[in-house]
This record gives C-alpha cells, structure tokens and sequence, in this order.
C-alpha cells in the first residue's frame, strides 16, 4: 500500500537517454549515470561581444548575454533532436531547472519577459509544436521561483515572416544574411507597450551561430527592451 502511495506521489519514468526505469522525484527524468555523461556548459555564459567581436563603430549588439545549460555533444544532441522532432517534451522540464541554475549562477539577474523563437507557419502546422515555447514555459516557471518580479511569458509577440534556408552548411555571415527579415512584431503598438524599458530573455532549444537569436533580439530591441538576454538548452561550441 506504502509504495503505491509513493509511486502516484512520485511516478516512474523513463530515462530520457537511456531509457532505464527512474523516479522522476530524485532524478529529474533523467538517471544519474546518464546525467554525468551530459557535458555541462562551463561557463554557461558568454557576452554578444565573445561570439560577433566589436560591432562596428557607433553599432551596439542587441544582446547582451547567452546562457546555455550543455553543450551539443554527446548524449545532448539526442535529448534536443527527440525535443524537437519527436514530441518529447519532458526534455524541457528537465533542462530548464538546470539552465537557470547555471544562470543564476553566473550572475543573470531578473527578468520581466520570456519570448521564445517562433517557428513559420508551415513548420509549426507539420511539426505540430513549437519546441522553443514549450521551454519557455518550464524557464519561466523556473525563474518564478527564484526572482521577486513577476517575469511574463510572451508567445505570441513575434512572428517568423517565412521560411529560412537550411544552415547547416552556411558559414556565419551567410546565416545572418538567410535570417535578416525572418521575424518580425505581431502588432507594433502591443510590442512597444509590452517590450517598452523591460528586460527580456529570449529562448531558443539550441543555440549555433547565434543568427536566429541576435535577428530576433534585433526586432524585439526596435520596440524599446531595455536589456535581452538569450537562454537556450545547448550551445554548438565551447
């Protein structure tokens, strides 16, 4: 009777890696062996300046800091493909909670909006969720429990304009040039009234060049955030 109670308080998953039996109340859906094997970020963060260099004289990157919980190697590139292609969603409830723990770690401060990147129109009917609005949720959620100020979840302030070109291949410049114009405010005035002096963190699940990102930041900057951040669960790179 005692382990039923316990196992309706504290249900048996499966491992989001390997698949072996866990209780998600100890092991946040992922086993301890395969949770040592997934290459934690160190340091989570780095400046807008790290990654693009200076901005070019009279120019401001419109990011300030990214935060990343791993890097995308290893058993990480399984957890963000099943995110993204296979409806695996328990991946954002575990990566949120330690992405921002890494950032709080790290020196973020609080936060009063999360936009995740859109996805376009067609990608989202096929795929059927947007990946990067379910990790959002779970990082506010997260950030809710940490900071004083109340941080709001926007999902429906910007917009992908069209499809982008696959970039796998595509060196950096070419990247920023497949995604200028790719995204854009819903409504003007609603963005200018919501964004207008507050500190947003966009959130993505990977971040690669940082293209997408730093093109979306720039749309939500043209509505008056005073500081963007950007958090995603895994970074190409070091």
């Amino acid at each position: 009777m005692v382990k039923k109670v316990l196992d309706f308080i504290f249900p048996n998953f499966s491992c989001l890696v390997c698949g072996d039996e866990i209780n998600v109340s100890a092991h946040a859906h992922v086993c301890n062996a395969c949770l040592n094997e997934l290459d934690l970020a160190r340091p989570s963060r780095r400046t807008a300046k790290s990654v693009f260099g200076e901005p070019g004289k009279g120019k401001k990157h419109p990011w300030r800091h990214s935060y990343t919980a791993f890097l995308y190697t290893g058993e990480v590139v399984g957890l963000v493909m099943n995110f993204k292609y296979s409806h695996q969603g328990l991946v954002a409830k575990f990566a949120a909670p330690i992405l921002v723990e890494q950032m709080l770690c790290e020196g973020a401060g609080e936060y009063d909006v999360v936009v995740p990147v859109p996805l376009a129109q067609k990608r989202l009917s096929e795929r059927g969720y947007n990946q990067a609005e379910l990790l959002a949720e779970d990082v506010v959620e997260a950030l809710a429990k940490e900071q004083e100020t109340k941080v709001v979840l926007l999902d429906s302030i910007l917009i992908k304009t069209r499809e982008t070109e696959p970039q796998v291949e595509m060196a950096t410049k070419k990247r920023q040039e497949n995604q200028k114009g790719a995204y854009a405010l819903v409504d003007k005035d609603r963005a200018n009234e919501l964004l207008n002096g507050k500190r947003v963190l966009i959130v993505d699940d990977v971040m690669t060049s940082g293209a997408t990102l730093t093109e979306c930041a720039r749309v939500l900057k043209s509505a008056g955030a005073e500081v963007i951040d950007i958090a995603t669960i895994a970074r190409i790179g070091s």
